[in-house]
């Protein structure tokens, strides 16, 4: 309950102040690399609200702090265990026990055809990090909070839930023992995923806020990742049934009017929207400053929550709001 309580409250300050709440995506990757220990703290030095964070999980049934399924693009893998390539030329996370990603060096995003940078302008020190796994991230953050006073959330996605429990490994029940020793903290706590189905499933397990995930990705090992349905009025007033809100693809909430139908639809259905991802080095098409973006999202979209890359500069156009 006191999760709940302080999402409302959180919400509520961020409502008064006609400003969305910044939410730190993957800590800061604009300027560490994602999901390191450096870039959750840096996040929560930069005074996110909350601070997302993915779950995958180890073939020990550890949850760890990594976004992809894969291992590919953000480490050294293919040098150290070369002999555990799937036959689809992937390292899959699920083949490696908690021990074995603990071995691993983790570094900025790269291609794996030619070792550049994903994102160019990045992080491109020669340096490497460690697995986190989430009992350390939580207590990082948890410790922050007490250290600071503060109540930074944690929005936690749940990386195809399901696909990992078809591999023998519940990640809902792993994640949700994670959190069980903050469950009295008054801080902010959502789950969410892509995963429409598993979170609709897992309403019966926890009363945390849930929040689904709309978008199209390419990346399911089990097939489409997303399903149309559910972005119709019929399906929003379904999820509404399940979840407190959605994030949702940037790109599916703009058109040339500002705003699209789906985002008056997610509204009439009585859910919070998050929007992401806005990264300043990647801006949307037709879109040549994150200020006009934000002035899009917030006035014409109409979200709760901006999910960057570079926190901050959303945390800056907030404090710009406020003075006028």
């Amino acid at each position: 309950m006191r999760y709940v309580i302080a999402l409302c409250l959180l919400l509520c300050e961020a409502a008064q102040a006609a400003a969305p709440l910044a939410i730190a995506h993957r800590g800061a990757p604009g300027y560490l690399p994602e999901h390191s220990r450096s870039s959750l703290v840096f996040a929560h030095a930069l005074g996110a609200d909350m601070i997302e964070f993915d779950i995958n999980m180890s073939a020990d049934g550890v949850p760890v702090v990594l976004h992809d399924l894969t291992l590919d693009e953000v480490s050294d893998v293919a040098e150290r265990f070369g002999q555990k390539r799937a036959a689809d030329g992937k390292f899959w996370v699920k083949d490696f026990t908690l021990a074995e990603l603990r071995s691993l060096r983790f570094y900025e995003r790269r291609k794996p055809t030619d070792g550049a940078l994903v994102y160019p302008t990045r992080f491109g020190a020669p340096l490497s990090f460690e697995l986190v796994t989430l009992d350390e991230a939580l207590a990082l953050l948890n410790e922050l909070n007490r250290l600071q006073n503060r109540a930074t959330g944690w929005l936690i996605e749940l990386k195809k839930p399901g696909w990992y429990q078809s591999q023998g490994l519940d990640m809902g029940e792993a994640v949700l023992a994670a959190l069980a020793p903050y469950q009295q903290r008054p801080l902010p706590v959502v789950l969410q995923s892509f995963d429409v189905e598993y979170i609709q499933q897992f309403r019966r397990q926890t009363p945390l806020p849930l929040n689904v995930l709309l978008g199209r990705n390419k990346w399911d090992p089990s097939g489409s990742d997303f399903d149309h349905l559910w972005t119709t009025p019929a399906g929003l007033k379904a999820i509404a049934g399940f979840a407190s809100g959605v994030g949702v693809q940037i790109g599916m909430l703009l058109d040339d009017q500002g705003a699209t139908k789906l985002a008056k639809d997610i509204h009439d259905a009585g859910l919070t929207l998050n929007a992401y991802t806005v990264r300043l080095d990647k801006l949307p098409k037709g879109i040549h400053q994150a200020e006009g973006l934000y002035q899009v999202l917030l006035n014409k979209v109409k979200v709760q929550g901006i999910i960057s890359d570079q926190v901050d500069d959303v945390l800056r156009y907030r404090a710009a709001l406020s003075a006028q």
